[in-house]
Protein backbone atom coordinates (compact mmCIF):
# COMPACT_ATOMS: atom_id res chain seq x y z
CA UNK A 1 0.00 0.00 0.00
CA UNK A 2 1.31 3.46 -0.94
CA UNK A 3 -0.61 6.06 0.97
CA UNK A 4 0.89 8.81 -0.46
CA UNK A 5 0.15 7.65 -3.80
CA UNK A 6 -3.11 7.24 -3.32
CA UNK A 7 -3.63 10.51 -1.31
CA UNK A 8 -1.86 12.59 -4.36
CA UNK A 9 -3.95 11.06 -6.94
CA UNK A 10 -7.31 11.36 -4.94
CA UNK A 11 -6.31 14.80 -4.13
CA UNK A 12 -5.59 15.63 -8.14
CA UNK A 13 -9.05 14.61 -8.95
CA UNK A 14 -10.64 16.26 -6.41
CA UNK A 15 -8.76 19.87 -7.22
CA UNK A 16 -9.86 19.43 -10.59
CA UNK A 17 -13.38 18.96 -9.84
CA UNK A 18 -13.94 21.56 -7.87
CA UNK A 19 -11.91 24.11 -9.92
CA UNK A 20 -15.35 25.07 -12.28
CA UNK A 21 -17.41 25.40 -8.73
CA UNK A 22 -14.46 28.07 -7.87
CA UNK A 23 -15.25 29.87 -11.07
CA UNK A 24 -18.24 29.76 -10.27
CA UNK A 25 -18.25 31.10 -6.74
CA UNK A 26 -15.94 34.03 -8.18
CA UNK A 27 -17.59 35.14 -10.86
CA UNK A 28 -21.25 33.13 -11.32
CA UNK A 29 -20.24 32.08 -15.04
CA UNK A 30 -20.52 28.19 -15.06
CA UNK A 31 -17.28 26.98 -17.00
CA UNK A 32 -17.05 23.21 -17.08
CA UNK A 33 -14.14 22.36 -19.08
CA UNK A 34 -11.88 24.17 -16.07
CA UNK A 35 -12.21 20.62 -14.77
CA UNK A 36 -9.73 19.60 -17.21
CA UNK A 37 -7.81 22.28 -17.86
CA UNK A 38 -4.23 23.21 -16.38
CA UNK A 39 -3.70 26.19 -13.86
CA UNK A 40 -6.36 28.34 -11.86
CA UNK A 41 -7.39 27.62 -8.35
CA UNK A 42 -7.33 25.18 -6.62
CA UNK A 43 -4.13 24.16 -7.95
CA UNK A 44 -4.36 20.45 -8.88
CA UNK A 45 -0.04 20.11 -8.40
CA UNK A 46 -0.25 21.82 -4.66
CA UNK A 47 -2.96 19.47 -3.59
CA UNK A 48 -0.66 16.60 -5.22
CA UNK A 49 2.43 17.47 -3.19
CA UNK A 50 0.86 18.26 -0.64
CA UNK A 51 -1.37 15.08 0.12
CA UNK A 52 1.69 13.30 -0.97
CA UNK A 53 3.38 14.76 2.42
CA UNK A 54 1.24 14.03 4.23
CA UNK A 55 0.44 10.22 2.89
CA UNK A 56 4.26 9.75 3.08
CA UNK A 57 4.54 10.96 6.67
CA UNK A 58 1.54 8.67 7.62
CA UNK A 59 2.78 5.70 6.55
CA UNK A 60 6.53 6.23 7.16
CA UNK A 61 6.56 8.59 9.86
CA UNK A 62 7.69 12.08 10.64
CA UNK A 63 11.03 11.32 11.34
CA UNK A 64 11.97 9.51 7.92
CA UNK A 65 14.09 11.01 4.72
CA UNK A 66 11.40 10.42 2.91
CA UNK A 67 8.53 12.55 4.77
CA UNK A 68 11.65 14.98 4.40
CA UNK A 69 12.14 15.17 1.06
CA UNK A 70 8.48 15.21 0.32
CA UNK A 71 7.93 18.15 2.23
CA UNK A 72 10.89 20.12 0.70
CA UNK A 73 9.19 19.27 -2.80
CA UNK A 74 5.61 20.08 -2.04
CA UNK A 75 6.83 24.24 -0.39
CA UNK A 76 8.97 24.31 -3.94
CA UNK A 77 6.22 23.61 -6.01
CA UNK A 78 3.55 25.43 -3.68
CA UNK A 79 5.76 28.28 -2.98
CA UNK A 80 6.12 28.36 -7.31
CA UNK A 81 2.44 27.74 -7.28
CA UNK A 82 1.96 31.49 -5.38
CA UNK A 83 4.09 33.03 -8.13
CA UNK A 84 2.19 31.99 -10.90
CA UNK A 85 -1.14 33.31 -9.51
CA UNK A 86 0.19 36.59 -9.00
Amino acid sequence: DNVGLVAAIIAVFVAQFLKPFAEWARTRRARPSLALASGGFPSSHSALVAALAAGTGCQVGLADPGFGCAVVLALVVMYDAMGVRR
